[in-house]
């Protein structure tokens, strides 16, 4: 099989309007909210929505389930192995971010996970393998497309799979990185394009916020 991944316009265009759709309706109602404070702009607040329940497993074959995001900062990004541009051009702009925000000892307690969206050829191994190319500390999930499905749509996160042809599998996929609190809770978003400095300051701000604000 060609292992090559082309992307469909089509599919493309209708994953990119609901993507962007979803975000927007959480920033409008963030904007419309009387009490938000100027300087936390862009955070998702108050309601935010919360990560559905799921089991999945990690690259060890591991069972994991929703409640092992729970105590810990989750960043959260949907791709796909044999994806050819944006997913390895994002997990090394997560690499350096990692970096950072380790350097500055504000990241010990907080995951980058990456779900895989393709469930027939991304296997434990291979995700493991992939991910350690950028980082030995992201973790790798994936599960049936039902799971996944769900998990995904809680988000804001949203793929399209076209198995049409044989020789071709065409996958679009939600590109942004979702933020998610100790408690579950989806507290920010960045859409593409960003930089690893985006992502340190978006992390900044929203820890700074649930410290300071609800706890």
């Amino acid at each position: 099989m060609d292992n090559k991944n082309f992307f469909n316009k089509k599919p493309f265009t209708l994953v990119t309007i609901i993507s962007v759709s979803f975000v927007l309706g959480l920033f409008i109602s963030i904007n419309q909210t009387p009490n938000e404070r100027p300087k936390y702009t862009g955070i998702i607040w108050p309601n935010p929505p919360k990560a559905s329940e799921f089991t999945m497993f990690d690259f060890d074959k591991r069972e994991v389930t929703e409640k092992f995001l729970i105590g810990t900062w989750n960043l959260v990004f949907f791709g796909f192995t044999h994806c050819p541009d944006i997913c390895p051009a994002t997990l090394s702009t997560l690499k350096i971010a990692e970096k950072t925000l380790l350097k500055q000892n504000i990241f010990n307690e907080s995951n980058i996970i990456f779900v895989s969206v393709d469930t027939n050829r991304d296997n434990p191994q291979l995700l493991k393998r992939y991910l350690g190319n950028f980082s030995k500390s992201f973790i790798g999930l994936t599960g049936k497309e039902s799971e996944l499905k769900n998990f995904g749509d809680s988000l804001g996160a949203v793929f399209y799979k076209d198995e049409t042809n044989d020789k071709q599998i065409f996958i679009d996929h939600s590109s942004s990185l979702f933020f998610l609190s100790p408690e579950n809770e989806l507290l920010g978003v960045l859409t593409q394009p960003f930089s690893s400095e985006d992502i340190v300051e978006k992390y900044k701000k929203i820890t700074d916020f649930y410290y300071n604000n609800l706890n």
